[in-house]
């Protein structure tokens, strides 16, 4: 929720700053019937041309927005949602040296009809992602826009 609340907010000032249309992340979304995260990068990447992360952070953020998705529409249960995939990488995703801190239990192998678990660490790892991202959108748009120009 906080992701989404300020990028939109970071989005419909970088579209001031340009002159341009604000409210279009919601257009991506529904243009390329794709979620927030990916709806970012397309504008960020081609639309605003502030390319400020690498596509590795961004799938990082894909993958806390499909186990959001999980959390909230299939009940924590990570077999039942679409992007279980996805969600199976975060599981094995390493931060800092460990991992990042959900877990998904099994059965000889297979996954039991059991929510995710989230550790702490999780949010901590949650945390330093979005850090990264609104310190580098900072950036990049005050490297652009800091002459008043950057259209």
């Amino acid at each position: 929720m906080i992701f989404e609340r300020y990028l939109f907010r970071h989005v419909d000032e970088i579209q001031m700053l340009r002159g341009a249309k604000s409210s279009v992340l919601k257009d991506y979304m529904k243009a390329n019937k794709c979620g927030l995260v990916t709806a970012a990068e397309k504008y960020f990447s081609y639309e605003a041309r502030l390319p400020f992360l690498k596509p590795d952070e961004w799938e990082k953020l894909r993958e806390i927005a499909h186990l959001r998705n999980c959390l909230v529409h299939n009940g924590g249960m990570a077999r039942d949602s679409e992007h279980r995939k996805s969600i199976y990488r975060l599981e094995t995703r390493e931060w800092q040296g460990q991992s990042v801190g959900i877990e998904i239990l099994r059965c000889e192998g297979r996954v039991v009809w059991m929510p995710i678990i989230i550790h702490q660490r999780f949010l901590e790892y949650c945390l330093s992602l979005l850090d990264h991202f609104f310190r580098t959108l900072a950036e990049a748009v005050q490297s652009r826009f800091r002459d008043g120009k950057g259209t």
